[in-house]
């Protein structure tokens, strides 16, 4: 930890460190953010639970004719060929529109299809309606109902003041994290890891996070749980 500075109380080196701290999560924060909750061209692949659908789209030519396929089901209200229609219109290519894509996410959000809630609230990020109610609204719909993903992005709200009060809540970042760490979600184990080795200097708490994420193959996780283990003899994980 950094000395105090010359004459400093503790009360001013204590709020000096924690916002020094503090800056580092908050770009840590982000930077997983960015690659890992609105990456829209990446996000748009987590229909899991529409194989069957999944399935008649990758045996069609093109895109296209997935759009003309599912948009007479999807008019009809069939919740599936909704979230399906807009993932097919976030596809590269001629047909890509996002902002039927949002339509028909909209559509099937409001049946309940959890993965088209979190598509969603994605795409109102996309629309620069970040400190609107949209995103938050959907993306936590979509968290309550048990979708990691959801869970681990509205932690990243959380964290970093991106919800509508604009105000950091750590309290829950961490509840929503460990929602989606203890159902084996790398990347919010991994930033748990983070949080508690950075932000409240507790290498023990921190370790078995990063053991959890690294198991899963999560590089960067590996690579701290080593340093920690080179600069802390005492961890035994």
């Amino acid at each position: 930890m950094e000395e105090r500075k010359a004459g400093e109380s503790t009360g001013r080196y204590t709020a000096r460190i924690l916002d020094e701290r503090h800056a580092v999560w908050e770009e840590k924060t982000t930077t997983s953010l960015m690659r890992y909750a609105i990456n829209i061209d990446t996000v748009f692949i987590l229909a899991e639970r529409h194989n069957q659908l999944a399935s008649q789209m990758a045996s069609l030519e093109n895109v296209r004719d997935v759009i003309n396929q599912l948009t007479p089901l999807a008019e009809q209200k069939n919740a599936d060929a909704q979230f399906e229609l807009g993932l097919a219109y976030c596809e590269d290519g001629a047909a890509k529109d996002y902002k039927q894509a949002q339509n028909w996410f909209k559509k099937a959000a409001k049946q309940g299809i959890v993965e088209a809630q979190y598509n969603l609230g994605l795409c109102l990020i996309f629309e620069d309606k970040l400190f609107s109610m949209g995103p938050e609204y959907w993306i936590e719909k979509a968290a309550k109902k048990g979708f990691t993903q959801a869970q681990y992005c509205l932690g990243v709200f959380h964290a970093t003041g991106m919800t509508l009060k604009k105000s950091v809540h750590f309290p829950k970042a961490l509840k929503w994290w460990k929602k989606a760490a203890k159902v084996g979600h790398a990347e919010a184990q991994y930033t748990l890891g983070i949080y508690f080795n950075a932000m409240r200097d507790q290498p023990k708490k921190a370790a078995p996070w990063f053991v959890l994420a690294a198991n899963q193959g999560h590089a960067v996780a590996q690579e701290k749980l080593n340093d920690l283990r080179a600069e802390h003899k005492n961890i035994k994980v």
